[in-house]
């Protein structure tokens, strides 16, 4: 039986044991969170999520190289971003948003980001939620389609 992680409670370190483990068979993680195990040989990546392969991870083939076709199901992308508690004030929740955005803009995270393989882009409320929603939609229907025993 293939078992894998595709729940957004645990934690990407909780996959990475689990995967290095033996204890689950796949999961979805971005590259910035598994390189060093990729480099150590405790994992193997078996796809990329994107219409491009990943500058940092020049061998391993998108899901569409592989004949696996998930957009058509919608989008598909790793997404990481910032929340706020519930009920933050307005003006609060802009200037967090305004920091942010600055810092994404900068050329030492743009610099960082590359290097870790990471698309940046400065999404925020409502398209945010959309995208999130939207992700999670597809991955639900993907995911079996992916997961298969090699």
């Amino acid at each position: 039986m293939l078992t894998m992680s595709m729940f957004p409670t645990r934690a990407a370190q909780k996959v990475l044991t689990d995967l290095a483990g033996k204890q689950i068979d796949a999961g979805v993680l971005k590259p910035s969170e598994v390189m060093a195990q990729i480099q150590g040989g405790l994992i193997k990546p078996v796809g990329v999520f994107s219409n491009e392969r990943v500058a940092i991870l020049p061998k391993v083939p998108t899901f569409a190289e592989k004949k696996i076709d998930v957009f058509p199901y919608g989008l598909l992308e790793q997404m990481s971003y910032l929340v706020a508690p519930k009920g933050i004030a307005p003006e609060r929740a802009q200037q967090l948003q305004e920091m942010f955005a600055k810092a994404l803009a900068s050329d030492s995270y743009k610099s960082f980001a590359k290097e870790f393989g990471m698309k940046v882009s400065d999404v925020r409320g409502d398209e945010l939620q959309k995208q999130a929603v939207s992700n999670q939609q597809t991955f639900n229907t993907v995911a079996p389609k992916i997961f298969t025993k090699q």
